[in-house]
């Protein structure tokens, strides 16, 4: 696609390197990510401001079993992109720009999880009530992926862009077609979709209406089929009611405790199926948005037989892990903690995309 001659800089390459030198990686896929980033101007400055800043130290391999396009470690402080993604350099150019921007996220980020550890102890010696607490993680989570999927379409316009030729929507999309959903509509004529405002270039900034008109497409956007049980706002609300009712349990144990699932979206049984990461085996809840009131039990399936494989929270996200709660200024140790380099707050990543253009 891109014939531009160019090398990635030296904090890009110093990456590479260590890749090249992990255990199971295949030569082809460092190759792959070396003729990415040397011919995305873009996605090189963004690595380049991710390492100084000191949010990315490594690339590394992440397994196409795990059902996810790449992800962003923030403990480990390294962005995983999937083995079959790796075998196409274009798609490769999306995810890594999706993933970095994780990477210059994750401060903002931490500061989320402070806050909702802070609001669920307050919650557990008041009202019992963590709905609010709940939705500003997820409104936080929203956030983030939003300019993550514009970051990704950025990534790969440069990277689709021929010297002397003038960019075009259809060559982006042709050179990535999976990955461009939700950001283009029509065909003939082909065009971005109500409340994208691009730059000259055809890339995005981060303006308050791109950011939102992304969060709508991307993060609000919930599962129009049933080989599919993955959305964010499920994913997200999945790891926040986790980490509530361990927080619940810890200061009120036994007692009955307030989330208002329908008034933030939430599913009971899209978490469930996703796979919700308990400290018990069950929690009594009432949920008070509904006429009449709902009562309800939530269940640990983080590791239930059938649980959805776009939905890799056990592995990727281990929500208790001691270390990264230090990191986000939380001190105590947790019942689960195992010694896993994830953080957290739920790994942020890309569900593999199976519809073009999100039908």
């Amino acid at each position: 696609m891109n014939n531009r001659l160019g090398q990635p800089g030296q904090a890009a390459e110093v990456l590479l390197q260590d890749l090249s030198e992990q255990p199971g990686v295949d030569p082809d896929s460092v190759r792959t990510l070396r003729q990415v980033i040397a011919n995305s101007a873009v996605l090189g400055r963004q690595i380049d401001a991710a390492v100084s800043r000191g949010v990315l130290r490594r690339f590394a391999r992440l397994g196409s079993a795990r059902g996810a396009e790449g992800a962003y470690d923030p403990a480990d402080r390294a962005v995983m992109i999937s083995e079959d993604v790796l075998t196409d350099p274009a798609e490769s150019a999306f995810v890594l720009g999706h993933e970095v921007q994780h990477a210059l996220n994750s401060p903002t980020i931490d500061q989320s999880v402070s806050r909702l550890y802070a609001s669920l102890r307050r919650n557990a010696d008041t009202t019992l009530d963590y709905t609010a607490a709940i939705g500003n993680a997820i409104r936080d989570n929203r956030w983030d992926e939003a300019p993550a999927n514009l970051a990704g379409w950025n990534a790969l316009a440069d990277f689709a862009r021929r010297p002397g030729k003038p960019l075009r929507l259809r060559a982006i999309l042709d050179a990535a077609l999976t990955e461009t959903r939700g950001f283009v509509e029509g065909s003939d004529p082909l065009r971005l979709v109500p409340g994208l405002t691009p730059n000259p270039d055809l890339t995005f900034s981060f303006s308050p209406e791109n950011i939102e008109t992304m969060a709508r497409r991307f993060f609000d956007t919930r599962p129009r089929n049933q080989l599919s049980s993955f959305d964010y706002t499920n994913y997200y609300g999945a790891w926040a009611v986790s980490v509530a009712v361990e927080e619940h349990n810890r200061w009120q144990p036994g007692q009955l405790m307030r989330i208002d699932l329908a008034r933030l979206g939430l599913s009971e049984k899209s978490m469930t199926q996703n796979g919700l990461q308990l400290n018990v085996s069950q929690q009594r809840y009432v949920d008070g948005s509904t006429e009449p009131p709902t009562y309800g039990v939530l269940r640990n399936t983080s590791a239930a037989p059938g649980r959805s494989p776009l939905m890799p929270q056990t592995e990727l996200s281990r929500c208790f892990e001691a270390a990264r709660l230090a990191a986000a200024g939380v001190t105590r140790s947790l019942p689960g903690s195992r010694p896993v380099r994830v953080r957290c707050a739920p790994v942020a990543h890309r569900p593999r995309a199976t519809d073009p253009l999100g039908r």
